[in-house]
């Protein structure tokens, strides 16, 4: 039987210079198909079908690519690139992403993100977010967050500037801005009474009369006697306002701490807001 053999070259990136209509060549190092147009002796790759290129390249069947493949444009795949493996490395050839299990991977190989469960983690494994529950880890370290002096100024500017747990709430009209004040057994928040045991109650301040300050760090100007890390005190017969004396009768009970005085205003003092669980009556 004869042998047809084409033009062909061994020589990495040879083309051939003229081809007439339908007569073919191809470069065996390369791997490369060309073919003569007819349009003036003009070469052509073969890189689709119809007359000179295609928007499809017409191959069925499996092919093996050794090397990089460079893709200008988008590449669509019907199927799965890889059924068994359904992976993306990274340029250390480590998994960044795993279809199969629906992870995304960070360089140690820990799941960071994992669409299958909806699941946000933490380095350590750990899951810190869940879309599907709503559901936000708790985690056994604190996160650092340093409040910086130039922070604690801008903060005592104006009085009753506060961050922490506050809750809307129902507020006796007595009570005004700034006040501590209590929640009484019918739901509303009233003056505390430093001689009664309403200063072993839930205890608050009030901010703008719908909303009590339950915890946390707020400024106030109306504070007794303050000084950088004393403690403060319902004030003695007078329970609207912290003091740092100490009672010497009715109830004793540490309410808080000053730890920052504004420069400009002398009286706004940032107050560490923390009523202690456990108190005694003088």
């Amino acid at each position: 039987m004869a042998t047809i053999i084409i033009k062909n070259s061994t020589g990495s990136g040879v083309v051939p210079s003229s081809l007439v209509q339908g007569e073919l060549a191809i470069n065996t190092k390369d791997g490369r198909l060309f073919y003569g147009s007819g349009s003036g002796n003009i070469v052509k790759e073969f890189t689709g079908s119809g007359g000179g290129g295609g928007s499809t390249f017409p191959y069925t069947g499996s092919a093996i690519i050794s090397g990089s493949l460079t893709i200008t444009g988008s590449l669509i795949v019907s199927n799965s690139i890889d059924s068994s493996i359904r992976v993306l490395y990274d340029s250390n050839n480590i998994t960044s992403v795993d279809w199969e299990n629906r992870e995304l991977l960070d360089s140690t190989g820990a799941s960071s993100i994992t669409w299958d469960a909806r699941r946000l983690a933490t380095p350590n494994g750990n899951m810190a977010f869940r879309y599907a529950t709503d559901y936000i880890g708790e985690s056994i370290i604190y996160n650092q967050h340093t409040i910086g002096t130039n922070e604690q100024e801008s903060f005592s500017t104006s009085s009753l500037t506060y961050s922490g747990q506050a809750i809307g709430a129902t507020v006796d009209v007595t009570p005004t801005a700034g006040d501590l004040v209590y929640l009484n057994t019918d739901g509303i928040w009233y003056v505390v009474d430093q001689a009664t045991n309403t200063s072993t109650k839930l205890l608050g301040i009030n901010i703008d009369g719908s909303n009590v300050l339950l915890e946390g760090d707020i400024t106030l100007s109306n504070v007794t006697s303050p000084d950088h890390g004393l403690p403060l005190y319902i004030r003695e017969a007078n329970g609207r306002a912290l003091t740092s004396v100490a009672p010497t009768s009715g109830y004793v009970r540490v309410i808080g701490h000053c730890y920052y005085q504004n420069t400009n205003t002398s009286t706004n003092w940032v107050v560490k807001f923390r009523p202690a669980n456990d108190w005694y009556k003088i």
